[in-house]
């Protein structure tokens, strides 16, 4: 399941009070991530996502992704077997004359495909690592 929420972010929004929204999820494992900051952005909008308190998106809790005319992705294992199954996707924005819209694009899989695909990449990794491919 696709999952898409593009959050347009005013300008001058200040980082110690963001802009967010949130996008609301089912039962399953967030597999894979986009998040496509468009040109005209110039590193001027920044964004995070988060479930409840805890920044998941990126990673690091002071850490914030932000680009121009570029997508970031990466494939990602977060479980949302518990509650809230909510992603808090927010931002602010250094623009003092543009709004800036930062989509959003989340991959949710089912848990039992989720397992196995993870066991699948752990076992070709492991017979990589034995025939020395990296």
């Amino acid at each position: 399941m696709l999952y898409v929420l593009s959050l347009c972010i005013p300008a001058n929004t200040a980082e110690i009070e963001p802009y967010e929204e949130d996008l609301k999820l089912t039962d399953g494992v967030i597999t894979r991530v986009e998040v496509e900051f468009p040109a005209g952005c110039a590193g001027l909008a920044h964004s995070y996502a988060r479930r409840a308190i805890h920044q998941v998106f990126p990673t690091n809790p002071d850490g914030n992704l932000c680009s121009d005319n570029h997508v970031i992705v990466w494939n990602d294992y977060e479980d949302l077997a518990a509650d809230p199954r909510i992603l808090t996707i927010g931002g602010w924005n250094l623009d003092d004359t543009y709004a800036h819209t930062i989509t959003w694009r989340v991959e949710l899989t089912p848990r039992e495909i989720a397992e196995r695909l993870k066991t699948q990449q752990g076992m070709l990794a492991g017979i990589g690592r034995l025939l020395g491919i990296r």
